[in-house]
């Protein structure tokens, strides 16, 4: 069971709490009595890059990928190598 705090008390000892909530506990926020917000660890990554996009989202800065945004699209091979390396190859005879 997660244990709850008022608000007010979560407002007035934020740092205690957010100490808490990095060492792994939970905590159900209430007003008035009735829960209101959850607060609780952030999951860890074992993937650093996705731990690092999951933080930035976090903070407003990208919008991760909805996984069913193109349900059954598979990638599109092109022939002749990546595109990444042609392009690259035509900025280097300035063709581009």
């Amino acid at each position: 069971m997660n244990a709850s705090v008022g608000s007010r008390e979560f407002k007035t000892h934020l740092g205690r709490y957010l100490r808490l909530v990095r060492s792994g506990k939970t905590f159900v926020v209430t007003d008035r009595g009735r829960p209101v917000a959850e607060i609780r660890p952030v999951p860890k990554e074992a993937d650093d890059e996705m731990s690092i996009l999951r933080e930035m989202a976090a903070r407003g800065e990208v919008t991760l990928p909805d996984d069913d945004a193109l349900p059954g699209a598979e990638p599109v091979r092109l022939p002749g190598g990546p595109l990444s390396a042609t392009i690259i190859e035509m900025r280097r005879e300035d063709r581009l």
